[in-house]
């Protein structure tokens, strides 16, 4: 939990400082160039499209280590709920079972989820939107 404790922090501070350290523009037109130079004082820097901040560069280096603290995270988080007791042993066919008779709530025994949702009220209906 530290590493991903870590992850949101990093995101916290860099959204503090919004300032794009590069543009799209400048990308296009100085190309891996402005990346180096937006690198050389911090570890990552943001690429603004139109005037929002878009998207995150960093040295593969950067990456690989957030990377690791992420799947490091991940495998603590899974050993403990290995040692909860939060965990089911099963085999493949018993756990596709298992998972397609969640998806399958409110179906008949002999209905697919597929047939259920057709019968939806809400089948086919174009004034939805989703977001």
């Amino acid at each position: 939990m530290a590493a991903r404790a870590w992850i949101i922090r990093l995101v916290v501070v860099d959204e503090v400082s919004m300032m794009p350290d590069l543009t799209a523009s400048e990308l296009k037109t100085h190309g891996v160039l402005a990346i180096e130079k937006a690198l050389e004082n911090r570890p990552e820097a943001t690429i603004s499209v139109r005037g929002e901040p878009r998207y995150v560069v960093m040295e593969l280096a950067q990456y690989y280590e957030l990377r690791e603290s992420e799947l490091s995270a991940s495998l603590a988080e899974s050993h403990a709920d290995r040692e909860a007791g939060r965990v089911v042993g099963e085999s493949v066919d018993a756990h596709l079972e298992r998972v397609s008779r969640k998806e399958g709530a409110g179906t008949t025994k002999d209905e697919s989820l597929v047939d259920f949702m057709r019968r939806s009220p809400l089948f086919g209906a174009e004034d939805i939107e989703f977001g």
